[in-house]
């Protein structure tokens, strides 16, 4: 489970309140696509605990119907759960160029939706990004049929453009 998952999880343990998508959107800075999948992922990880679910009140917004004691049951099968860590947006661009200019095996970006943890929308909003940034080097990305995404342009632009990002990055 991811650790904004988990944070999602305990906002709703810590509240007897319904928490509307819009709230949620915004504390999490999260489309309301990805989460309402995080909260049937949520919900699956309940339903094999036999633990109360996150259900919608109607005009209202989604809350766990649950006694403090069922509460607790679930904040304690939270503890053993192991978190994959989520990159943030300059985190996952900063990965993805990498990946592309020195990954041995081709970068697909289906592969990358499920390793980001992120919506197919989401990857192309990087790569547009990423894209313009390149732009400023004479750079093309291009995406090849299963040769994933390559650079073009001058190795010279090209190590260059990879030299300040990570400088920018790390510094």
């Amino acid at each position: 489970m991811r650790t904004r998952t988990i944070e999602l999880f305990k906002k709703f343990i810590s509240i007897d309140y319904p928490l509307t998508v819009e709230m949620l959107s915004e504390d999490f800075q999260i489309s309301a696509r990805t989460l309402r999948n995080e909260i049937n992922e949520i919900n699956a990880f309940l339903q094999k605990r036999c633990l109360p679910e996150i259900s919608t009140v109607r005009n209202k917004g989604f809350i766990i119907d649950a006694t403090q004691e069922q509460k607790q049951q679930v904040h304690n099968a939270l503890l053993g759960v192991s978190i994959s860590p989520i990159l943030s947006k300059d985190e996952r661009q900063f990965d993805l160029l990498l990946s592309i200019a020195f990954s041995s095996c081709p970068t697909i970006l289906c592969h990358k939706e499920n390793i980001y943890f992120v919506s197919k929308s989401v990857l192309d909003e990087d790569i547009r990004k990423l894209k313009t940034r390149l732009k400023k080097y004479d750079i093309e990305l291009i995406s090849l049929p299963k040769q994933g995404m390559q650079l073009i342009g001058l190795e010279r632009s090209i190590r260059l453009m990879m030299y300040e990002a990570i400088n920018q990055f790390y510094g």
